[in-house]
């Protein structure tokens, strides 16, 4: 019959790793376990040009997009596609990185800056307009946190 035991210092070794199994446990379960943290934005896209009457600019897309860390989403605008990448989540907020695409200025009306941020925090239930820097045709965006 062969059997086995345990050795002293395998047990100590056992102690001394157990804890770390724990500790992975734990912070999974810390952040949501295998549930993905996910946030819901309303997207509001309007697009104007001063070479078209009023009336005959087209009416604005209206979507919702839910997204989790590491998910995007994109948007036509002016010099070309605008990608939003969701990297960061709070308990009120959430980040969006606009990656290699078009600069988008902050505000309706914004103005071309070579600094314009790439990164944009959105604050639970508060507009964040952005809009392509151009003076005869743009697109403006409009971001809500859900």
């Amino acid at each position: 019959m062969n059997t086995r035991t345990i050795t002293p210092l395998t047990a100590l070794l056992l102690l001394l790793i157990a804890p770390l199994f724990a500790a992975c446990g734990s912070a999974n379960s810390a952040v949501g376990g295998d549930e993905e943290q996910r946030v819901t934005i309303d997207v509001v896209v309007e697009r104007w040009s001063g070479w078209v009457a009023p009336e005959e600019l087209p009416e604005p897309e209206v979507q919702t997009v839910e997204l989790a860390i590491g998910e995007d989403f994109q948007i036509d605008v002016i010099g070309g596609t605008a990608t939003f990448t969701l990297t960061a989540v709070g308990a009120e907020t959430a980040t969006l990185d606009l990656g290699q695409g078009p600069l988008l200025a902050v505000g309706k009306h914004g103005t071309y800056r070579p600094d314009l941020p790439r990164l944009h925090v959105l604050d639970r239930g508060v507009p964040l307009e952005l809009s392509t820097p151009s003076e005869d045709a743009a697109t403006f965006i409009t971001l809500t946190l859900q």
